[in-house]
């Protein structure tokens, strides 16, 4: 359990993480863009359709109240999540420390000393003692420096700090995504096995009473022992199929458990049902929407930050300018280091320019360069995947749809023909194995069916994280009624 302050404190860190992402995505444009690097950006991706608002929390577009608890549960208690958080409390004080660098320095100090000097040759004052002389020294000083940026150089390293903080909380907020779909994943999944493990349970069940009604059959002399021999087969094939079944809903069940930062001791309890996809989304969603893609906004952060850091490196390219103050008191006597009359000071102003430094400042200049052109790659290779993942996921989301309808007709299909082997063969007009296979058929069939909708919902979730959240398209105009 989480005590109030942990809670309110991870409350904080994501008003910041949420805030430093808004900063990035809905402020001044950054200079690096997918066009702008060669990457052709689509004004729309398939059929143009209108696109409503957007749905940040995007799995309650399921209406599923467990999803939702347990989404909230994750994001709040899982481990990876809380070492992001982490990181970007490591980046917020890197930032604060190159922020510190653009500001005088102030140093207090108090020094004491005692001295002795000897005089050898001079005349003995003693048999065993030579002349010398002993004094103290005591002194306190304030003193400030301050490196006068005329190139930027300090500023450069300030921005580029505060834009890998701003890529860091982005990170966050990504992997907080990223979270939410395994999640949804893992929870439907776990919804899935569970009704396929019902499933072979009833198969088992729908098994035994046709092994009952053969093996009558049978006694009464009415079918051969070819007969129980088939029936058993498929029997124990479904018992077999059962405990498969049951193997992965445990899987599924701890799986999710660990998502969620809970001990995995298969406790979790699936809901009764696969909830509906909802409609189909709007196949013109704009190439905009990806600007809410962390890992984009993160890209574009991250190459903003390094070309501060080529800046930084062509400043250093140029004098410094340090001043240089400093002042206190200095006295023999400890009791007088507080006495203005003591008073000492003094001013600096150093002027430092590289003359030769075997090509280390230039080839800091070419590596900060060659990094800058590297993560500008990153970026458009993390665009195009993008644009890739928005596509795929489109047309699978299509063709799921198909493919759950066409399962649906195989099931109506398959229920209608084991229904007539049945009767047939209980009337003594069908032999076993056209019932078998019948029976077979309709059990295989809604297996898929459950299948089929859970990928309809896995390709949803897909869309969803390949967006960097969720849609609201525009409400179906009601048809016209005829008059």
């Amino acid at each position: 359990m989480h005590d109030l302050g942990e809670v309110r404190q991870r409350g904080r860190v994501w008003a910041a993480a949420t805030s430093a992402w808004l900063l990035a995505a809905c402020g001044a444009a950054p200079s690096l863009t997918p066009g702008a690097i060669g990457v052709p950006v689509p004004a729309a991706f398939g059929t143009a359709v209108p696109v409503g608002a957007v749905a940040v929390d995007w799995w309650a577009s399921f209406h599923d109240a467990t999803l939702n608890d347990l989404v909230a549960a994750g994001l709040l208690h899982n481990q990876d999540l809380r070492v992001a958080v982490a990181r970007l409390d490591a980046a917020a004080v890197q930032a604060e420390l190159a922020s510190a660098s653009t500001m005088p320095s102030l140093d207090a100090g108090f020094d004491a000393n005692r001295r002795r000097q000897n005089f050898p040759g001079l005349p003995f004052v003693g048999a065993d003692d030579t002349l010398h002389t002993t004094y103290n020294s005591f002194g306190v000083n304030l003193t400030a420096r301050w490196e006068l940026d005329l190139w930027g150089r300090v500023r450069a390293s300030r921005s580029a700090a505060d834009a890998e903080l701003q890529a860091t909380a982005i990170d966050v907020q990504g992997a907080r995504v990223s979270l939410a779909a395994q999640i949804a994943r893992a929870w439907f999944a776990l919804v899935e096995a569970q009704l396929q493990q019902d499933l072979a349970q009833r198969a088992v069940a729908s098994w035994t009473a046709t092994a009952d009604v053969v093996r009558a059959r049978f006694a009464a002399g009415v079918r051969p022992a070819l007969d129980v021999h088939l029936v058993d087969t498929n029997l124990h094939a479904a018992a077999a199929q059962r405990s498969a079944r049951q193997e992965q809903q445990q899987r599924a069940v701890r799986q999710l458990e660990l998502l969620l930062g809970r001990y995995p001791d298969g406790s979790l309890v699936a809901s009764a049902a696969l909830p509906s996809v909802g409609g189909p989304p709007p196949a013109g969603l704009p190439a905009q929407l990806l600007r809410r893609r962390p890992d984009l906004v993160a890209a574009e952060q991250r190459a903003e930050a390094q070309d501060h850091r080529v800046a930084a490196a062509v400043a250093a390219l140029y004098p410094r300018l340090v001043l240089t103050a400093s002042g206190g008191t200095q006295s023999q006597d400890l009791a007088n280091v507080l006495d203005p009359d003591f008073l000492v000071w003094s001013l600096l102003g150093n002027l430092t320019a590289p003359l030769f430094r075997g090509g280390a400042l230039r080839g800091e200049v070419t590596l900060q360069e060659a990094r800058l052109r590297a993560v500008s790659a990153e970026y458009a290779a993390a665009a195009q995947r993008a644009f890739a993942e928005v596509e795929t996921a489109l047309v699978v989301e299509a063709t799921l749809a198909l493919r759950e309808q066409q399962v649906e007709r195989a099931v109506l299909a398959a229920a209608a023909a084991a229904l007539a082997a049945t009767s047939r063969y209980r009337q003594g007009l069908e032999g076993i194995v056209t019932m078998l296979e019948a029976q077979r058929r309709t059990q295989e069939s809604d297996s898929q069916l459950l299948a089929a909708r859970h990928a309809r919902l896995a390709a949803r979730i897909s869309l969803f994280a390949a967006l960097g959240g969720g849609f609201q398209a525009e409400p179906t105009p009601p048809e016209s009624t005829p008059r």
